[in-house]
């Protein structure tokens, strides 16, 4: 398992007077929700209430691995209209003329953001559609 900062997936909840109160424990894995309330009185004192968190939290974890970047990148978004992720089709612009193209998209690390766009005019649609396709699946084996 990777290095986490200590208070990962934990919220400190507070009381009507502003003190701390309980911890709340939530992480979402594979779209599910795990989550559990470690309050100070079940538990007897803050640290006693930490420590629950914290094992509950690991257990959670270990139980559920995060999801690689490739695994993220290969779902199907909700507003995907092509049908195949990370590839639509839209239009390049150059002087004021727009070109359709079928643009193949990635993100090779964090904060990284690569595509490569193929003309329906050179390609012809089909052929342009399936370059796209085939250049996201080479840059998805390479993540």
């Amino acid at each position: 398992m990777k290095k986490i900062k200590a208070n990962y997936g934990l919220n400190f909840l507070k009381g009507r007077d502003g003190k701390n109160m309980a911890i709340l424990v939530k992480l979402r894995r594979q779209g599910e929700v795990h989550q559990k309330y470690f309050g100070y009185k079940t538990y007897g004192s803050a640290k006693a209430s930490k420590d629950a968190a914290v094992k509950y939290r690991d257990a959670v974890m270990k139980k559920h691995p995060e999801m690689s970047r490739r695994d993220y990148a290969e779902i199907k978004k909700s507003n995907n209209k092509s049908g195949i992720p990370g590839v639509c089709r839209t239009f390049h612009t150059v002087k004021g003329i727009s070109y359709p193209v079928w643009q193949a998209a990635w993100s090779p690390a964090p904060g990284k953001r690569r595509c490569k766009k193929f003309f329906v005019s050179t390609h012809g649609e089909r052929k342009a559609k399936k370059l796209a396709i085939e250049a996201r699946h080479k840059a998805l084996t390479k993540m």
